[in-house]
């Protein structure tokens, strides 16, 4: 990943800036009620099923069909798909939450894969939302690896029921793109915050239940946008599966807010005969609804 180096203090100053500056929020005048939303499956595309299979597995997920923490009713699921079209520019990786990281890095290691960065403690700043103290503070356990594909993962030392915690994407406009996963796809804005002075850039944390964060939570998404305007190219090699009570009322509801937003040309619905819908975000990352009854029986 390229990386434009400037001065940190440079890049401070700008995420003060925008702490002070009043929030740019697109007025739209409906959102899409996702009744019952749950992030429910991950797809990423690999070079080779197999030994991304012995990675992820070596990572402490298991399961047939998909990989996993846990049974699906209440735990996320990777879909290891053959090949890649187009991988794009914008994914930023799988975020895993595991106890026992340490062992994990080593044994992902020996699976084929390779730690990009060790684990190491770090301290992380305040939000920007929800609004926190600008001296707050917050110590992590974090390391980097790769698969043998090539795709990254942040793992973290961190104990939580479902260790498949999340995934990274960068995005062009965060604050557009925060709005549309709010009102078109009905996700909660968790937590927005800067990422400098480890990162030119600034993340806002998306999640269906506002207690996605703690231990218990389920699957969040991070939407970063990398300091500067370079297009973001999503490519085919991520996909994210939301179970929905009522694909029917998710598709409309995510219709009309693209419509209110003017956001025609940016981004898109379609719905399909079998019931379920694809709905793509500004940037072209893709998100299927799928009824989340149809779902649980086909992963029984």
């Amino acid at each position: 990943m390229k990386l434009t180096i400037v001065l940190a203090a440079g890049l401070a100053a700008g995420a003060n800036a925008f702490r002070a500056a009043p929030r740019r929020r697109l007025r739209v005048t409906c959102a899409a009620a996702v009744e019952g939303g749950r992030v429910a499956r991950v797809d990423l595309g690999v070079e080779d099923v197999a030994k991304a299979r012995g990675f992820y597995e070596a990572c402490g997920l298991t399961g047939e069909s998909a990989l996993g923490f846990g049974p699906a009713d209440g735990h996320a699921a990777l879909g290891l798909q053959d090949g890649v079209a187009d991988a794009g520019d914008g994914f930023r990786g799988l975020v895993l939450h595991l106890a026992e990281a340490e062992s994990v890095a080593d044994a992902a290691a020996n699976a084929g894969g390779a730690v990009v960065a060790p684990l190491e403690d770090k301290e992380i700043g305040p939000s920007l939302v929800p609004d926190e103290p600008v001296d707050k503070t917050t110590l992590i356990t974090v390391g980097q690896l790769s698969d043998p594909s090539s795709n990254p993962v942040t793992l973290l030392r961190k104990r939580r029921r479902d260790g498949l915690a999340g995934v990274a994407l960068r995005v062009l406009d965060l604050q557009e793109t925060t709005a549309f996963w709010e009102g078109a796809l009905g996700m909660v804005l968790l937590r927005q915050r800067s990422n400098v002075p480890d990162e030119a850039s600034m993340s806002s944390f998306m999640g269906y239940d506002a207690a996605d964060e703690s231990a218990d939570g389920g699957f969040i998404v991070e939407l970063r946008y990398e300091y500067g305007d370079a297009p973001v190219r999503a490519g085919d090699i991520v996909r994210l599966t939301v179970t929905t009570n009522d694909v029917a009322a998710a598709a409309a509801g995510a219709a009309a807010y693209i419509t209110d937003a003017g956001m025609e040309d940016k981004a898109s619905v379609e719905t399909r005969e079998d019931g379920t819908a694809v709905v793509t975000d500004p940037n072209g990352y893709v998100v299927e609804l799928v009824d989340a009854v149809d779902y649980m029986m086909a992963n029984m």
